[in-house]
């Protein structure tokens, strides 16, 4: 399923997502992966089979292959590179001068933000884990890189489980569900339409956005 938790700076979602690779630990309560407990699994065996994607594309002055190998733990087929970078819309790479050979520069200075955001997702992609976790994602991409991101998203929609933290709403519209946070506690779920309708936070921040996007 396509999950995704809204609401304003300092809610707590990240520090919800963090809670899953054991960053940081429940105090109380716990958190099941297919009806095991986190706790219970060797941290070795629980966080590859989460992938991250951050709001600031960690990417290193190598090539573009090395970057999307990176700790991979495997090999990868030319096979299995080219679908990763044409899931995640990142296969303008094969265009460069150097292809995959061409190097980033410091932080991927070379490359604009949605597409060095394109390439961190397929790396991401590349280690085909079970869970994608998507932390603020697009809120530092224009219109045009953002819809890169939310049609990659559209492709993955019922192939993994998918988590979406995001503070530009147009991104999770599509989520199965949406769990809104408001000083650290769920505080409203539905689809986007239902929390629309609900007329409750969610809405209200929406409609914010779409204020501010018109008064732009």
């Amino acid at each position: 399923s396509f999950i995704a938790l809204a609401g304003r700076s300092g809610a707590g979602k990240s520090t919800m997502v963090n809670l899953l690779p054991r960053l940081q630990d429940v105090t109380s309560g716990a958190i099941y992966f297919d009806g095991v407990n986190i706790k219970d699994l060797r941290l070795e065996d629980l966080r590859p089979s989460i992938g991250f994607l951050r709001q600031t594309a960690m990417l290193f002055n190598e090539s573009v292959y090395d970057n999307l190998v990176y700790g991979l733990g495997f090999i990868p087929t030319e096979e299995q590179v080219r679908k990763a970078l044409d899931d995640a819309f990142a296969s303008f790479v094969y265009d460069l001068p150097d292809g995959l050979d061409t190097k980033l520069g410091d932080s991927g200075v070379r490359f604009s933000g949605g597409e060095k955001q394109r390439i961190a997702l397929a790396r991401v992609l590349l280690e085909d884990t079970d869970i994608l976790v998507l932390d603020e994602p697009t809120s530092a991409l224009d219109s045009e890189s953002e819809a890169y991101i939310q049609e990659a998203l559209s492709r993955l929609h019922g192939k993994k489980t998918i988590i979406v933290i995001a503070h530009r709403l147009a991104t999770i519209m599509q989520a199965d569900t949406i769990f809104v946070m408001q000083n650290g506690s769920i505080v409203e779920r539905g689809s986007h339409s239902e929390l629309l309708n609900a007329q409750g936070v969610y809405s209200v921040l929406f409609k914010n956005q779409i204020n501010g996007m018109i008064g732009m």
